[in-house]
């Protein structure tokens, strides 16, 4: 799940039935959770006298709030997908979260590949690092994208009005807003290339993203074994 959170691009989970104990942990681990209507969540250790794992200690209150992490972790209550949006367990409840989640990675991938990576930097820094810190690292960002050739193409394809086609640095192709822009993308080894990685410690560029990737971990005390963030949904 940190593997997930560390990625340079966008991970999205479409949970469906119920996301208990390991279940919520993992889909917990993605940046977007899509929820069908009749998906359940629970941090659900308590019930076997443990506690969530997997930084959902650290994660579950940044999401939610101290107190409502910790009525839910002191209880292990059943959460309904509508009140997991209330609470921001999740990001919103679709009829059909596998279908939205990859039209949502299609919306992502149309934009800048370059200002999608260093947006998710920043954002998945904060609250981790000072505020001094945090905005040095805004500006070292914004440093890097203005003027480049995606930020170029940006504006001129909004007043254009036509689709961008944005340049990928890693591969050295261009595409007109296709996966090659990077979200929820496959073999996205590398970061933009800034420089500014540096800036907020801690923050890895290695791995891959994809719908459908689940990641590590199986059953385990806790978990339901039932079907979040598995194979196929995530």
């Amino acid at each position: 799940r940190v593997r997930w959170r560390r990625l340079p691009v966008p991970v999205i989970a479409a949970v469906h039935g119920v996301a208990y104990g390991g279940g919520l942990q993992l889909a917990l681990g993605a940046d977007l959770r899509l929820l069908a209507p009749d998906a359940r969540l629970s941090v659900l250790e308590i019930k076997w006298g443990l506690v969530p794992d997997m930084t959902g200690t650290q994660v579950l209150p940044e999401l939610v709030g101290r107190d409502v992490a910790k009525e839910l972790t002191f209880t292990g209550r059943v959460v309904a997908a509508a009140e997991s949006v209330r609470l921001g367990l999740a990001t919103r409840v679709e009829a059909d979260p596998v279908a939205a989640a990859h039209e949502l990675a299609a919306e992502i991938a149309a934009k800048s590949p370059q200002a999608v990576r260093q947006a998710k930097r920043l954002l998945e820094a904060a609250g981790r690092v000072d505020l001094e810190q945090g905005f040095a690292a805004e500006q070292a960002a914004l440093a890097a994208l203005l003027g480049g050739p995606d930020q170029v193409e940006a504006v001129r394809a909004a007043f254009d009005g036509r689709t961008p086609r944005f340049h990928d640095a890693r591969s050295g192709e261009g595409g007109s807003g296709d996966s090659r822009s990077g979200a929820a993308r496959s073999g996205d080894s590398r970061s933009d290339g800034s420089g500014s990685g540096d800036a907020l410690p801690g923050y890895s560029t290695s791995g891959e993203a994809r719908l459908g990737d689940s990641g590590s971990g199986g059953p385990r005390p806790g978990d339901s074994g039932s079907g979040a963030a598995r194979p196929g949904d995530s």
